[in-house]
């Protein structure tokens, strides 16, 4: 019976909230603003989605076809044709884009060089755009943290205001159910902006998934971390609406909690970061690449002298002679190879130094991300959707090896077939190279990077959860 009663009076104080929330109209017109936001954000992510997916594997066929079709020649000239590799675009990216418009879509893959990738859609975009994505995942991180404080700030505050506060306490209601109550109220206005555009998004997602992997898991992922994030600003908002006698107070008190640590933490986070960690310009990393790989010049005439000399020594060794009795033309196929690995080695360094400044940046931001909510959800959100640093360095890693892979096969064919200057491949050659294909990381690896950015957002979820029972506790009749 006692059960009962309380459950009785946890709804009905529910009920009442959600009653005088819609009573005069102002609900109903935000519940309606919210989903134009929302369902504009979801058409824009998804004609996105759809548009550049299409133009990626379509770009990727053309390419591959360019290289099939490419006329007889030299295989070494045909390592500098090159091609190109482009990262597939997962259906996540409608609810969170991530790095993927600052860090490029496709790399140029040709002899001798690793290029770094291309085609980034932030520089054709103005700085408002730049600044922040407008997809689900932006109105998410953003827009209902807002509405949440405009549906809760005055929930205790106003009846504070109004006197009704001690006559609701004088009835035998206990703060324990007042509490109940109103989080069930406020999350029962919420689902009404929320919920329609969650089950459109799901649908969505779940039909265009035939060829992704980890799909259950993302979006639980995702689910989970998002009602963590909007119940801390939940709790939050109901402890600041109980510390405050005026509903004016606890409304300037939330949008300067909100502008905190939705926009202030996380831009000094970032900015901390850089200055910290800086990464040298695009122009000084390839001049140092080329002074140690070419010594001064592409290709130099010296350069390929000590390389033929340094291919003959090795061939010779390995005919245990003493002077090389292989032809020029495996030489020349040998000591292209040797260019290669010089490169790999060279690239490989610059590049770890450049990676390593990426990932201390990135971790600097994520353990500054303790004092913000938002920073530790966003960093999650990239982590589930895999569009983080992680999956950008994965895709560069994984269009070297084929790079190398490609280079490793032209060159041996120069080697094995090469007979006079004259040698071209052909289309048998050039199918011997295999088409691109890309697998991304799978869930559990790339939510592994995460871990303590999860930690951090549960651990705001326990200290909204203890203030607002403190504030809530403090109530006097």
């Amino acid at each position: 019976m006692q059960k009962r009663l309380f459950l009785t009076r946890i709804i009905r104080l529910a009920g009442n909230e959600v009653t005088a929330a819609f009573r005069d109209g102002r609900m109903i017109l935000l519940a309606f603003a919210s989903w134009i936001i929302f369902f504009s954000a979801l058409y824009i992510g998804y004609s996105y989605y759809r548009t550049a997916s299409a133009d990626r594997i379509l770009s990727q066929h053309q390419v591959r076809q360019l290289w099939l079709q490419q006329e007889d020649k030299n295989p070494h000239a045909a390592g500098h044709y090159g091609t190109y590799t482009f990262k597939p675009l997962s259906i996540f990216s409608i609810i969170e884009k991530g790095t993927d418009p600052y860090t490029g879509e496709a790399i140029r893959i040709e002899t001798h060089k690793q290029n770094p990738p291309e085609v980034r859609t932030a520089e054709d975009t103005t700085f408002l755009l730049r600044s922040g994505e407008f997809t689900i995942g932006f109105a998410a991180l953003y827009i209902i943290p807002l509405l949440i404080i405009i549906i809760i700030h005055g929930m205790i505050s106003k009846e504070k205001e109004q006197g009704t506060l001690k006559l609701i306490l004088s009835q035998g209601i206990t703060k324990t159910q007042l509490l109940l109550g109103k989080v069930l109220g406020a999350i029962s206005i919420l689902s009404v902006s929320i919920l329609p555009v969650a089950v459109v998004s799901g649908w969505i997602i779940f039909k265009n998934v035939s060829t992704e992997e980890n799909v259950l898991e993302s979006a639980g992922m995702l689910l989970l971390s998002y009602l963590i994030y909007f119940m801390i600003f939940l709790f939050i908002s109901i402890a600041v609406s109980a510390a405050c006698e005026t509903t004016r107070k606890s409304l300037l008190l939330l949008f300067t909690f909100w502008i905190m640590v939705c926009i202030i933490i996380p831009k000094l986070s970032v900015f901390t970061a850089e200055t910290l960690y800086p990464t040298p310009s695009a122009y000084e990393f390839t001049e140092n690449i080329e002074k140690k790989t070419f010594q001064g010049g592409y290709e130099s005439i010296s350069h390929w002298q000590d390389l033929n000399k340094k291919a003959e020594k090795k061939l010779a060794e390995k005919n245990k002679t003493n002077n090389s009795k292989a032809p020029s033309v495996n030489v020349f196929g040998y000591a292209l190879q040797l260019l290669e690995n010089e490169g790999h080695t060279t690239y490989e360094h610059n590049y770890r130094r450049i990676d390593s400044l990426f990932m201390l940046q990135n971790k600097t931001h994520s353990l500054l991300s303790v004092f913000s909510p938002f920073t530790n959800m966003k960093f999650i959100s990239m982590g589930a959707t895999g569009t983080d640093v992680g999956e950008y360095f994965h895709f560069i890693n994984s269009s070297e090896k084929y790079r190398r892979s490609m280079m490793n096969i032209l060159n041996k064919d120069i080697m094995e077939h090469q007979k006079n200057k004259e040698y071209k491949g052909n289309e048998k050659l050039w199918k011997q190279v295999p088409d691109y294909s890309y697998t991304p990381r799978n869930f559990e690896t790339r939510c592994s990077d995460y871990i303590f950015n999860v930690q951090l957002l549960v651990l705001w979820l326990i200290f909204s959860v203890f203030t607002v029972v403190f504030f809530i506790k403090r109530l006097n009749l």
